[in-house]
Protein backbone atom coordinates (compact mmCIF):
# COMPACT_ATOMS: atom_id res chain seq x y z
CA UNK A 1 0.00 0.00 0.00
CA UNK A 2 1.37 3.01 -1.26
CA UNK A 3 2.00 5.91 1.37
CA UNK A 4 -1.22 8.56 1.16
CA UNK A 5 -1.41 11.89 2.63
CA UNK A 6 -4.45 11.55 5.31
CA UNK A 7 -6.50 14.24 6.90
CA UNK A 8 -9.18 15.13 8.73
CA UNK A 9 -11.18 18.04 6.76
CA UNK A 10 -14.11 20.22 8.30
CA UNK A 11 -16.11 23.25 6.70
CA UNK A 12 -15.94 25.79 9.55
CA UNK A 13 -19.08 27.93 7.33
CA UNK A 14 -21.07 25.09 8.01
CA UNK A 15 -20.50 24.72 11.78
CA UNK A 16 -23.63 25.56 14.27
CA UNK A 17 -24.23 25.30 17.87
CA UNK A 18 -27.94 23.28 18.88
CA UNK A 19 -30.22 24.78 21.87
CA UNK A 20 -28.11 22.43 24.18
CA UNK A 21 -24.49 23.77 23.17
CA UNK A 22 -23.58 20.98 20.80
CA UNK A 23 -21.40 21.96 17.43
CA UNK A 24 -22.22 20.57 14.23
CA UNK A 25 -20.93 20.81 10.87
CA UNK A 26 -19.18 19.40 8.10
CA UNK A 27 -16.44 17.26 8.88
CA UNK A 28 -14.99 14.05 6.70
CA UNK A 29 -11.13 12.36 6.47
CA UNK A 30 -9.21 12.79 3.41
CA UNK A 31 -6.50 10.28 2.08
CA UNK A 32 -5.05 11.23 -0.64
CA UNK A 33 -7.80 12.61 -2.91
CA UNK A 34 -10.85 10.21 -1.60
CA UNK A 35 -12.94 11.83 1.18
CA UNK A 36 -14.82 9.40 3.81
CA UNK A 37 -17.44 9.58 4.31
CA UNK A 38 -18.03 11.96 2.01
CA UNK A 39 -16.78 15.61 1.55
CA UNK A 40 -19.22 17.84 3.68
CA UNK A 41 -20.38 15.36 5.50
CA UNK A 42 -22.25 16.58 8.72
CA UNK A 43 -21.97 15.51 11.85
CA UNK A 44 -21.31 16.49 15.77
CA UNK A 45 -17.75 17.84 15.03
CA UNK A 46 -16.61 18.98 18.20
CA UNK A 47 -17.41 15.64 19.77
CA UNK A 48 -16.13 13.42 16.90
CA UNK A 49 -12.76 15.10 17.00
CA UNK A 50 -12.10 14.54 21.01
CA UNK A 51 -13.07 11.10 20.76
CA UNK A 52 -10.84 10.77 18.02
CA UNK A 53 -8.55 12.17 19.31
CA UNK A 54 -8.56 9.97 22.61
CA UNK A 55 -8.57 6.40 20.56
CA UNK A 56 -5.73 7.59 18.42
CA UNK A 57 -3.69 8.50 21.66
CA UNK A 58 -4.79 5.19 23.19
CA UNK A 59 -2.87 3.49 20.24
CA UNK A 60 0.30 5.96 20.44
CA UNK A 61 0.55 5.59 23.81
CA UNK A 62 0.41 1.64 23.61
CA UNK A 63 -2.53 1.26 26.01
CA UNK A 64 -4.12 -1.00 23.02
CA UNK A 65 -3.25 -2.04 19.71
CA UNK A 66 -6.34 -1.20 17.41
CA UNK A 67 -9.54 1.26 17.92
CA UNK A 68 -12.66 1.84 16.04
CA UNK A 69 -13.37 5.21 15.57
CA UNK A 70 -17.03 6.15 14.43
CA UNK A 71 -19.12 9.01 13.43
CA UNK A 72 -22.25 9.63 14.85
CA UNK A 73 -24.59 9.53 12.14
CA UNK A 74 -24.16 6.97 9.23
CA UNK A 75 -23.08 3.25 9.25
CA UNK A 76 -19.53 4.56 8.85
CA UNK A 77 -16.78 3.83 10.91
CA UNK A 78 -12.84 3.53 10.59
CA UNK A 79 -10.48 0.87 12.37
CA UNK A 80 -6.99 1.31 13.24
CA UNK A 81 -4.67 -1.22 13.91
CA UNK A 82 -1.39 -0.13 15.47
CA UNK A 83 1.61 -2.44 15.02
CA UNK A 84 5.66 -2.12 14.84
CA UNK A 85 5.28 1.92 14.58
CA UNK A 86 2.73 1.83 11.83
CA UNK A 87 -0.75 2.96 12.04
CA UNK A 88 -2.85 1.37 9.18
CA UNK A 89 -6.62 2.33 8.86
CA UNK A 90 -9.59 0.81 7.24
CA UNK A 91 -12.65 3.51 6.19
CA UNK A 92 -15.63 1.34 6.56
CA UNK A 93 -19.21 1.77 5.54
CA UNK A 94 -21.10 -1.10 7.15
CA UNK A 95 -24.14 -2.82 5.34
CA UNK A 96 -27.08 -5.02 5.95
CA UNK A 97 -26.10 -8.32 8.13
CA UNK A 98 -23.22 -7.21 8.85
CA UNK A 99 -21.21 -6.88 5.91
CA UNK A 100 -18.40 -4.35 5.76
CA UNK A 101 -17.76 -2.38 2.67
CA UNK A 102 -13.95 -1.16 2.60
CA UNK A 103 -13.83 2.29 1.04
CA UNK A 104 -10.22 3.40 1.63
CA UNK A 105 -7.09 2.12 3.37
CA UNK A 106 -4.62 4.06 4.71
CA UNK A 107 -0.83 2.72 6.42
CA UNK A 108 1.32 5.46 7.84
CA UNK A 109 3.27 6.61 10.93
CA UNK A 110 1.72 7.62 14.49
CA UNK A 111 3.33 11.18 14.09
CA UNK A 112 1.40 11.53 10.50
CA UNK A 113 -1.69 10.70 12.20
CA UNK A 114 -1.64 12.78 15.16
CA UNK A 115 -0.57 15.78 12.98
CA UNK A 116 -3.31 15.22 11.43
CA UNK A 117 -5.33 15.08 14.08
CA UNK A 118 -3.50 18.14 15.47
CA UNK A 119 -4.40 20.13 12.58
CA UNK A 120 -7.64 19.76 12.46
CA UNK A 121 -8.22 20.59 16.21
CA UNK A 122 -7.06 23.94 15.99
CA UNK A 123 -9.19 24.94 13.41
CA UNK A 124 -11.99 23.47 15.04
CA UNK A 125 -11.05 25.44 18.55
CA UNK A 126 -10.59 28.38 16.67
CA UNK A 127 -14.19 27.90 14.40
CA UNK A 128 -16.02 27.19 18.03
CA UNK A 129 -14.13 30.57 19.54
CA UNK A 130 -15.35 32.65 16.19
CA UNK A 131 -19.19 32.02 17.50
CA UNK A 132 -18.15 32.48 21.09
CA UNK A 133 -18.90 28.62 22.16
CA UNK A 134 -17.36 27.66 25.19
CA UNK A 135 -18.48 24.11 26.68
CA UNK A 136 -16.77 21.24 28.37
CA UNK A 137 -16.40 19.81 24.93
CA UNK A 138 -13.82 22.45 23.74
CA UNK A 139 -11.74 22.41 26.95
CA UNK A 140 -11.80 18.94 26.80
CA UNK A 141 -10.38 19.66 22.86
CA UNK A 142 -7.68 22.16 23.86
CA UNK A 143 -6.05 19.54 26.49
CA UNK A 144 -6.27 16.56 23.93
CA UNK A 145 -4.49 18.99 21.69
CA UNK A 146 -1.77 19.83 24.29
CA UNK A 147 -1.43 15.84 24.44
CA UNK A 148 -1.06 15.88 20.48
CA UNK A 149 1.42 18.72 20.60
CA UNK A 150 3.54 16.82 23.17
CA UNK A 151 3.97 13.66 21.35
CA UNK A 152 4.59 15.58 17.80
CA UNK A 153 7.40 17.45 19.77
CA UNK A 154 8.56 14.21 21.40
CA UNK A 155 9.19 12.84 17.49
CA UNK A 156 12.37 15.53 17.10
CA UNK A 157 10.27 17.83 15.08
CA UNK A 158 9.97 21.71 15.85
CA UNK A 159 6.56 21.37 16.74
CA UNK A 160 3.09 20.86 15.02
CA UNK A 161 2.81 22.59 12.01
CA UNK A 162 0.07 25.41 11.06
CA UNK A 163 -2.83 23.85 8.55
Amino acid sequence: MPQQDIAIEICPESFAQSRRGTVTGGIYWKVGDQCFPEYGWNDFALVLINEWIESVMRLINQESTSEILHFMDGPFFMRFVSQKKIITCQFIESRQNDREIIEIQWAGSAEQLAQALFNVAQTISQACQDFNHIEPDLQLLKSNQLSLQKFIAKQGRRGPRKP
